[in-house]
């Protein structure tokens, strides 16, 4: 009994801390979340989130229906995000696109304005992104891109990217939260 209280408290691999990063596709897992509808997350995330209780974080947009089939899991660019088919359902396409925006959020984080950097991934993402030096931009331009030819493509006039700084220990536009 000892040893097993061992291994779950033993801290979790490195790739698995955030949210939703994989290297494959076994360690993805689909978990039911609070909206009420699921999530696709890593396997250690959806264990740690079941043994704390912890429902979505609530600045996020989640899938809101979940009468739908529930998605398959996949490992793409080192990110869990549901299987994107071609013709892609909404459901499926509301999930993805919850997934990609929490890879997005789990690379804003910063020191100081000089950690900080603004991207554009187009439409749906915004115009502009604020994202740490350090994030895996060509990743997330393959998960970005990927969504885009399945799910939503779509267009916009975007203006000239505004300054980026470091509010609160997360990257931001400046006037996004003003």
């Amino acid at each position: 009994m000892t040893a097993l209280a061992l291994v779950a408290l033993a801290a979790p691999p490195a790739w698995a801390k955030s949210l939703i990063s994989c290297r494959a596709r076994s360690d993805c897992a689909v978990i039911t979340s609070a909206c009420p509808g699921w999530e696709v997350v890593n396997k250690v995330s959806a264990a740690e989130r079941n043994r704390r209780n912890m429902s979505q974080r609530p600045h996020i947009d989640c899938v809101a229906d979940a009468a739908g089939p529930r998605p398959e899991p996949d490992c793409v660019a080192g990110f869990c995000l549901p299987r994107i088919p071609e013709g892609a359902s909404p459901l499926i396409c509301r999930a993805a696109h919850w997934s990609i925006q929490q890879a997005f959020l789990e690379h804003a984080a910063c020191r100081k304005d000089a950690d900080c950097q603004i991207l554009s991934f187009n439409c749906p993402f915004g115009c502009h992104t604020a994202l740490n030096r350090r994030a895996p931009v060509a990743r997330l331009r393959t998960v970005a891109e990927l969504y885009s030819s399945r799910c939503a493509p779509c267009q916009y006039s975007c203006k000239e990217p505004t300054t980026v700084r470091c509010e609160k220990g997360r990257c931001a536009m400046a006037g996004e939260s003003d």
